[in-house]
């Protein structure tokens, strides 16, 4: 074989981007599979979330970008808060957001406060007649978007809560006006999701590394020819040899894929079929319960039978049904919603959060073919329909896991509070004693912040879905000009962005 300088050089050149070509072909990759790997879930958590439990207590703030106030989680050395402890959610810090001081603009319009005002995944006051708050709720927003669902607009969203007994008042998801199906306890969902056969089974899975396969042997076999050439050096043909060797240890990765794959995710499988009495009173059946439609969400997820879900795990007025055993009915939703008694509180809260922990440990344990973990390609909101402090729509408490595969900044505790705004001393409910023992409701002294829906807005932008703002606005004392013009509507909130 004939080799001048000037081949030499071309080979050379061709050689040494090997090592690079692994991760350049990753990137592209990446940008062909994101698109079906993002999903979307909002956690929506029924009465309020109290900031002394959920928040971290430091005060050591950075000052970001519009002055928004910050602290970087990785410098919070133990607990970062009495839910968030560190034993449980120190694997998951990096991969948060803990956020406050969003604010429920529409709900201005409204004569009280309470549940049917501050139902955040619509942002807007959906229970109102005004023509204004006939919109979708920011789930069925993303759900029914092309970026979303490329192939099949419209596709199913995932809504349910975990009980079959109760009313459906709590159901956070609205198309146009109205209540979205929601699906009751574990059975409905198999039903829905998992009665027929899963999508792909039995099919070959798309070749996806077809491309780089054929690159990658064509270099190699570039390699092994000029290998033979008496004019390269031993140095020369020792370093052919490391590249070829390299594509040797990175071709069986490439391998096509076999017959009889169940669906996109590698897992994909139907989960057992709830075969239990769904009407619990105790705290392992509800536990039983709960982590069955959790296992569903998680495989409907695995499968891509849905990218978008919104479940509810605790239902008001759940009389018996989330008892935890110490003899009382209806506890969280007391705790949580009537009586400010943190011991008690504190202990079903935690509870509820360590159902979340274990979805979300299943998601961060599942590595998909971008290289990245389902939580990592995903964004889950943790909401919940009250603020800190009961029935009010001001200082909104949110906890984000996943980064929309990079979109969304994560790490940090933010408040987005402005200092300069007006602070509130209390909402339409003050601290009272109660009849039993503890007290009614909790106020808190805070500023006023952002509006919810420049969160929604920051969602709606990570994912590429044209939109003009989202939520209702309603501001007549102009104490939120900066956010709700235009230009406002539909800027990204600074931090994690």
């Amino acid at each position: 074989m004939s080799m001048n300088r000037r081949n030499f050089l071309k080979a050379g050149a061709a050689t040494l981007s090997i090592p690079f070509l692994e991760s350049m072909m990753n990137k592209a990759q990446a940008q062909v599979v994101s698109g079906n790997l993002k999903r979307v879930l909002f956690f929506g958590l029924t009465n309020s979330q109290y900031e002394d439990h959920l928040m971290p207590t430091q005060t050591n703030y950075l000052i970001g970008p519009e002055g928004v106030r910050y602290i970087p989680l990785n410098t919070i050395t133990g607990d970062i808060s009495k839910i968030y402890t560190a034993d449980k959610w120190g694997a998951l810090k990096s991969k948060m957001n803990i956020m406050r001081g969003f604010d429920v603009l529409s709900a201005e319009n409204h004569m009280m406060p309470g549940h049917e005002t501050a139902i955040p995944l619509t942002a807007c006051g959906e229970y109102s007649p005004s023509a204004i708050f006939q919109k979708n709720s920011i789930d069925t927003v993303i759900a029914n978007s092309i970026q979303m669902y490329p192939t099949t607009p419209f596709k199913r969203i995932l809504n349910a809560i975990p009980t079959n007994s109760q009313d459906f008042r709590y159901n956070y998801s609205w198309q146009n006006g109205d209540r979205r199906t929601c699906l009751g306890g574990p059975s409905k969902i198999f039903q829905e999701f998992f009665s027929g056969a899963l999508p792909g089974a039995g099919m070959t899975p798309p070749d996806t590394n077809m491309q780089r396969r054929l690159s990658l042997q064509a270099a190699f076999n570039k390699m092994t020819g000029l290998s033979s050439s008496n004019r390269l050096s031993a140095n020369d043909k020792m370093k052919l040899s490391a590249h070829a060797d390299m594509i040797n240890r990175l071709l069986p990765s490439l391998a096509t894929p076999v017959n009889g794959g169940s669906g996109p995710g590698a897992g994909c499988a139907k989960p057992a079929a709830p075969a239990f009495n769904e009407s619990f009173n105790s705290a392992a059946g509800n536990q039983a319960r709960l982590r069955s439609c959790l296992d569903q969400i998680y495989m409907a997820f695995n499968c891509q039978l849905t990218n978008v879900a919104t479940f509810n795990p605790v239902v008001a007025y759940d009389t018996g049904n989330w008892e935890m055993g110490d003899g009382g009915n209806d506890v969280y939703h007391q705790m949580a919603g009537h009586h400010y008694e943190p011991a008690k509180y504190l202990k079903y809260n935690g509870w509820v959060y360590d159902q979340l922990l274990y979805l979300l440990n299943m998601m961060n344990g599942t590595v998909e073919s971008n290289g990245l973990t389902m939580l990592d390609n995903s964004l889950v909101v943790v909401v919940s329909n009250d603020a800190c402090g009961v029935h009010s729509y001001e200082d909104m408490p949110v906890t984000t896991f996943g980064s929309l595969g990079g979109k969304i900044k994560t790490g940090n505790y933010i408040n987005y509070q402005r200092p300069e705004a007006p602070q509130k001393t209390g909402g339409y409910f003050d601290l009272v004693p109660a009849p039993q023992n503890g007290q009614y409701y909790k106020t808190y002294k805070y500023n006023l912040g952002r509006p919810l829906g420049s969160l929604y807005t920051t969602i709606l932008n990570a994912l590429n879905i044209p939109h003009t703002g989202f939520g209702g606005y309603v501001d007549p004392k102009g104490l939120y000009a900066d956010f709700t013009s235009a230009a406002g509507k539909q800027a990204n909130l600074p931090i994690i962005t």
